[in-house]
């Protein structure tokens, strides 16, 4: 957004600017934007405004101050797209994570145990992970919503770290990035994400469906040939999901993931959202999904269901 900004308005001061420009360089950067990416849009473009106008800086007055017309429905957190962590198992997990290069898996790892964003993960320096065993965190001083966040790490995530760090070397530096390209250089984070990280988590997906595949087609192979044609055509079919499951998915989903599994075990919801940095009861519910075999369990446990079934017994 910064390079937009001053891509458009260049060497003039921001207080120079009057309120009609700044609502038409928004609405040419949200121009066939969906409702929703051009709600969270506005979040950060009237963040950047209001810094500008409070104490001591002051370089906005009221009268330049933009005003836009705000989409409710779209800013609600049960109206963002839903995605099907229910669906992502355990094991497609772990098989997108072992398909990942070297220096993508413990990234992964990372964001599987924090639920933290990419942009925070990729900003955390060295010095921000603790990897003493039984004590193993680490801190996201750079996040979203400005707030540091301080995540314990699951030893499976510590123990991925501790074998990257081993393979990446420069321990003395540590005030450097904690993890670097698959070339040893920081990441390129202008923009808040980085390209190479988007084409290496892209390339672990597809490695993930090669590996997948080959497993639905030697189990198939084998089924058929005892004549167990059916279950051979189940194989093949929960092969397709979870391929075209893969391909949909997206770092961010972990962070949905850390919410839908919390919520499923029960966790304390200040547990959960002093992990993942949610500020809100509403963002943390915003990001959990509901799991169908959860529900059911808790539901076949209502005492009146109890009650009523004694009875009939």
């Amino acid at each position: 957004m910064a390079q937009s900004i001053g891509k458009r308005f260049k060497v003039r001061l921001v207080g120079d600017v009057s309120a009609a420009e700044w609502t038409s360089f928004v609405e040419a950067e949200t121009q066939g934007r969906a409702a929703s990416t051009r709600e969270r849009y506005l979040n950060g473009f009237l963040s950047f405004i209001i810094w500008c106008a409070a104490k001591p800086r002051q370089w906005i007055t009221d009268k330049t101050i933009p005003h836009f017309e705000r989409d409710a429905a779209a800013r609600k957190p049960k109206h963002r797209q839903r995605r099907n962590v229910a669906d992502w198992r355990p094991e497609l997990i772990q098989l997108l994570v072992d398909s990942a290069g070297w220096h993508l898996r413990p990234q992964l790892y990372v964001e599987w145990s924090t639920g933290q964003r990419v942009s925070a993960i990729l900003k955390a320096r060295l010095r921000d992970i603790m990897l003493v065993p039984g004590k193993e965190q680490i801190a996201f001083e750079k996040t979203k919503t400005g707030e540091p966040v301080f995540a314990s790490l699951h030893p499976a995530a510590a123990e991925a770290v501790r074998d990257y760090l081993k393979r990446r070397g420069r321990l003395w530096d540590r005030e450097g990035p904690l993890f670097l390209t698959k070339t040893g250089k920081p990441y390129n984070m202008a923009n808040g994400l980085s390209g190479h990280n988007r084409k290496a988590f892209d390339n672990a997906k597809v490695r993930a469906n090669a590996v997948r595949r080959r497993q639905a087609v030697t189990l198939c192979r084998q089924l058929r040939s005892q004549g167990r044609t059916s279950e051979a055509r189940e194989v093949a079919g929960q092969a397709w999901a979870d391929r075209k499951l893969m391909r949909q998915i997206t770092q961010h989903w972990f962070r949905h993931l850390l919410a839908t599994t919390m919520m499923a075990m029960q966790a304390p919801v200040r547990v959960a959202m002093d992990q993942a940095g949610w500020l809100t009861v509403e963002s943390f519910m915003g990001y959990a999904h509901d799991v169908p075999e959860v529900r059911r369990q808790i539901v076949d446990r209502l005492p009146i269901l109890a009650s009523r079934q004694s009875k009939t017994g």
